[in-house]
């Protein structure tokens, strides 16, 4: 043991060590860049600002829902016509028909609606935009 050169054995060590973290480093990089990616695909905008934090964000309309008689009208925020229906399904799929590939998000702290309406303009709401079983596990709540 007399001519063990520990010199050798520990810069060994902090070079396979080295090599380890970039090895580390490289696939990080590699699958943080195929999430994002995957996620910008999906429509949701990935920012990152000034101290390195990632911003999610997803462009979306914020609407405003009246019921005059028997017809329920989306407006933007800005007060803009967006469309109408005789229920909420009917003004929901006229909203998807028209705009495709916009995301919306329903102004609830204006409502005018009945807690028993707004039940049904959420399960509504999901059952056009997203999927049936979320819309049942959502009205439940």
């Amino acid at each position: 043991m007399d001519n063990f050169d520990w010199g050798n054995f520990l810069f060994q060590v902090v070079i396979y060590w080295l090599f380890f973290k970039l090895g580390q480093a490289s696939i990080i990089h590699k699958v943080s860049k195929a999430v994002i990616a995957s996620l910008e695909k999906k429509g949701i905008d990935v920012q990152v600002d000034r101290n390195g934090e990632l911003i999610f964000g997803v462009d979306e309309m914020i609407l405003d829902i009246e019921r005059v008689e028997n017809q329920y009208f989306a407006y933007s925020d800005q007060g803009h016509f967006l469309g109408q229906g005789a229920d909420f399904t009917g003004l929901f799929e006229s909203l998807k028909k028209q705009y495709p590939d916009q995301h919306f998000r329903i102004n609830a702290v204006e409502s005018k609606f009945s807690e028993e309406e707004i039940k049904q303009m959420v399960k509504n709401a999901i059952e056009v935009f997203g999927d049936k079983q979320n819309a049942e596990s959502q009205t439940r709540q």
